[in-house]
């Protein structure tokens, strides 16, 4: 039996190039599971198969390396000629940045180094001015703490405001009473002018006349004080939406 320490095929021909190899004859041990047997003979069968299937990767080798001769083997040979056009001119190309960037560099140098002395030369300036910037922030800062305690009393004084409302039977009393006022005299009017036409203060067309009058005033009194209701409860709520962006819980 034959065992091959080493074997080098050419690709293109599948011809041995080199092998490296020696006849044995003498006990094998089998891998056909179960434990390893040792034996002296020879199992041709098994080795029959294994040159089967040698054979049969050798001759899908072989059709590999013919597809890829067929198919790719010009497209290969056209990318490494195209290649080798493009060497010189990449390499070309290489050589003329590396060159350009050298003589930029003197110059990228000399800016830098002026914009090193300008940032040296406004550095005072910059200096002094934060520290005049540092000093009114102080100033600001000293102030609104001076202020602080007028604030939060004008702050308490708002909410305190907002959250207590305004006094909506306050504000219709006063509507009543602006409408009273106006009615005021006249009853007296509407007599005199009774009077004046020759009228009875017991006639029936002066009682007709002071009832429509009281009963205007009473209508007009009614709608005076539900519109100072209304205002004044829009009035409330507003106040309380002010308040509430204070970020305090309104009961």
């Amino acid at each position: 039996m034959k065992v091959y320490e080493k074997i080098v095929f050419d690709m293109a021909t599948l011809e041995v190039i080199e092998e490296v190899s020696y006849e044995y004859d003498g006990p094998v041990s089998l891998c056909k599971g179960g434990g390893s047997t040792t034996t002296n003979s020879i199992d041709y069968e098994y080795n029959k198969r294994m040159a089967s299937v040698a054979e049969e990767e050798l001759e899908m080798g072989r059709g590999y390396y013919d597809f890829w001769m067929e198919n790719n083997a010009d497209f290969e040979k056209a990318k490494i000629a195209s290649n080798m056009e493009l060497m010189p001119l990449q390499t070309g190309l290489e050589k003329s940045q590396i060159e350009s960037q050298q003589a930029l560099l003197p110059g990228q140098t000399s800016l830098g180094l002026s914009q090193i002395e300008a940032a040296q030369q406004l550095l005072p300036g910059q200096t002094e001015a934060q520290q005049s910037q540092n000093t009114l922030t102080t100033a600001q800062n000293t102030a609104n703490l001076g202020l602080l305690p007028a604030k939060t009393q004008a702050t308490g004084m708002y909410l305190d405001q907002a959250i207590n409302g305004v006094n909506i039977e306050d504000r219709m009393g006063k509507a009543g009473a602006t409408m009273a006022g106006q009615y005021k005299d006249a009853g007296k009017m509407l007599t005199r002018q009774s009077g004046r036409m020759g009228g009875s203060p017991s006639s029936g067309k002066l009682i007709s006349a002071m009832n429509a009058l009281n009963m205007d005033r009473a209508r007009n009194t009614g709608m005076a004080k539900d519109n100072a209701r209304t205002n004044a409860e829009t009035e409330n709520f507003r106040r309380l939406q002010g308040a509430s962006n204070f970020g305090l819980p309104v009961m």
